[in-house]
């Protein structure tokens, strides 16, 4: 594989380093007003199969312990059962508001997150507009505050992608949380998420914000 930032590489790589970019400067200022925080892209290494997320771009506030929780994800790359590996296979987001309501078995990088100060963390399957059933990248934002939802953070997401995520998801983005919450058998079934956790899509309309 070419490596990501030789301006040589294939047009999909370019492409997909353009919306990177673009989507950390949109994030830029939502996620300022949230303390620290740490927006990071996820995608094929150079052997075509693991999941790496450096040396793609990131955005994070310096000094910051989410430095160290890139760096100690980067090392190990995906696994085992992740927040990502099921965006990445799934093509659909998933959030929690704290990491701390996975299980080892769920999320296994949970107890590095914990020891790094990561609490809340949505991530969001990237295609490539030549190949639109086949996930490229995963972009994944972390907080170290709960946050009850990332609204704006998904609109920004949305604006910059300008892609439109399956129909499922805007059929499902309209139930109410705290009802999938009630029925976890439910939300299990509908989201193939793990039945613990609070993960769950996002509540906005994705398809009215890329059609508007």
């Amino acid at each position: 594989m070419i490596p990501w930032f030789d301006d040589d590489s294939p047009p999909a790589m370019l492409r997909l380093r353009e919306k990177m970019e673009t989507v950390l400067s949109l994030l830029t200022d939502s996620l300022g007003s949230i303390g620290c925080f740490l927006a990071q892209f996820w995608a094929r290494d150079e052997s075509g199969f693991a999941l790496k997320n450096q040396p793609h771009p990131h955005l994070c506030v310096p000094n910051s312990t989410l430095l160290e929780y890139r760096q100690l994800a980067g090392q190990k790359g995906l696994s085992g059962p992740d927040i990502l590996a099921r965006v990445w296979q799934n093509g659909f987001p998933e959030w929690t508001s704290n990491v701390s309501y996975y299980r080892p078995d769920e999320y296994s990088d949970l107890s590095d997150a914990i020891s790094c100060g990561a609490r809340g963390i949505i991530a969001f399957p990237v295609f490539d507009s030549d190949q639109t059933d086949c996930c490229c990248a995963v972009l994944e934002l972390v907080t170290m505050e709960e946050k009850q939802d990332f609204d704006l953070e998904s609109e920004k997401v949305v604006q910059a992608l300008q892609r439109q995520v399956p129909e499922q998801h805007s059929r499902t983005s309209h139930l109410d949380q705290r009802s999938m919450q009630k029925n976890p058998v439910l939300h299990d079934q509908m989201h193939a998420l793990p039945k613990s956790t609070q993960a769950c899509y996002n509540k906005l309309n994705l398809k009215s914000i890329l059609e508007s």
